[in-house]
């Protein structure tokens, strides 16, 4: 299937600049991924995601750069000869038309009728609409309508389908379901599929490679796993996760971690240049410490983890599903741990005025204060 490049693409909107030198390539990890990679484009709202969908479509065109579809460039080249389907956020359905009627707008690309008809059956089928196929779009239900819009790039046939936060605004059992459903669909029929979300949680489960976006460009595209394990960054390591990642402030004195608030600090055997990567003599001397709430334990560790000293009367305890979250003001944050649910009513540990929290050095990340950036490679773990 023909993989969608883009390259230096800036773009504005309303005088206000929104793609800022994007560039969008597959990377070389995309090869341990059997078949085309159903690819997550991750971010936060503003940042560039939708702007980037309608100019991979040839809706919006870009004040620099060049678009590339299966290696050919189609930057001024029209939507409608781009081989491009899309879902939009707001579904875009024909309101004069029944559901079948529409799907067979969107099979029209395809002269031979018997073909457009074997289409058009089959996004039905697949998306399971068949009871509402003969219904206007004023008849159904938010999940009934999302499932009518993805129907539409099914019949189309295109190569590339660009998917627009597909499930937002969904009850939890429908869109649980229809995600289940998007997935199939890729894997059984090949093509390039682009999905936007803002949902780090959503992407985990959906993607083979997340893009994420800040700023109107990517910062990293990764597998699923290296994007949790070893985010490049603090923006990163911020847009996965359900809590997100702890953060603690520290920095390096004397060819020691010290922290900015005195119950936590790092036990270690090893020099500071085999802890974060960089020498006592270097440069970055303020650094961010980030731990993810899941890997946070009660009670102390090994020779070598991070532990937190905390009041018991400071802690907050509330259930989420098989975990017990605890949270601790810590910096102005609420310090997340993620427990077993039976963590709490098997210890005595808890008895006690100060409880200690820990977190293995494995499981700790390193960043760059001033930059953000990651200093600690976790590769040789």
């Amino acid at each position: 299937m023909p993989h969608v490049e883009l390259r230096d693409i800036h773009s504005t909107l309303g005088g206000i600049s929104i793609l800022r030198g994007m560039d969008f390539r597959i990377p070389d990890v995309a090869s341990t991924v059997a078949g085309d990679p159903y690819i997550v484009l991750l971010g936060p709202s503003g940042c560039g995601k939708s702007t980037t969908l309608r100019t991979i479509a040839g809706l919006q065109s870009p004040d620099q750069g060049q678009v590339l579809i299966g290696g050919e460039d189609v930057t001024t080249r029209p939507s409608r000869r781009r081989d491009v389907a899309m879902v939009f956020q707001g579904d875009s359905l024909y309101p004069h038309l029944t559901i079948r009627q529409s799907l067979a707008v969107s099979a029209a690309r395809t002269t031979d009728r018997s073909k457009r008809e074997s289409q058009i059956g089959r996004a039905i089928l697949m998306t399971g609409i068949s009871a509402i196929a003969d219904r206007h779009p004023d008849r159904l239900s938010g999940g009934e309508l999302r499932r009518a819009a993805i129907a539409k790039v099914i019949a189309s046939g295109a190569s590339v389908r660009l998917l627009d936060e597909p499930l937002s605004a969904l009850d939890a059992s429908v869109r649980h379901g229809l995600a289940a459903d998007l997935r199939r669909f890729h894997d059984t029929d090949a093509a390039t599929t682009i999905h936007v979300t803002h949902d780090g949680d959503e992407a985990m489960r959906m993607a083979d490679l997340i893009a994420v976006m800040a700023g109107g460009r990517i910062v990293q595209f990764d597998t699923p796993s290296q994007i949790y394990d070893a985010p490049n960054s603090v923006t990163v390591a911020q847009s996965i996760g359900t809590p997100p990642m702890n953060f603690l402030n520290a920095s390096i004195a004397n060819g020691e971690v010290c922290f900015e608030d005195d119950r936590i600090r790092l036990r270690r055997c090893e020099s500071v240049d085999h802890i974060v990567g960089i020498s006592s003599a270097s440069s970055v001397k303020n650094i961010i410490v980030g731990v993810r709430p899941a890997s946070v334990h009660l009670g102390e560790l090994g020779s070598t983890s991070l532990v937190l000293s905390i009041v018991r009367s400071s802690l907050s305890i509330c259930r989420m599903n098989h975990s017990l979250l605890i949270t601790v003001p810590i910096e102005g944050q609420a310090f997340a741990a993620l427990l077993p649910r039976t963590t709490l009513f098997e210890t005595t540990s808890l008895e006690k005025d100060t409880v200690s929290i820990a977190a293995g050095f494995d499981d700790l990340h390193f960043f760059d204060r001033a930059t953000g950036i990651r200093i600690n490679d976790r590769s040789d773990r």
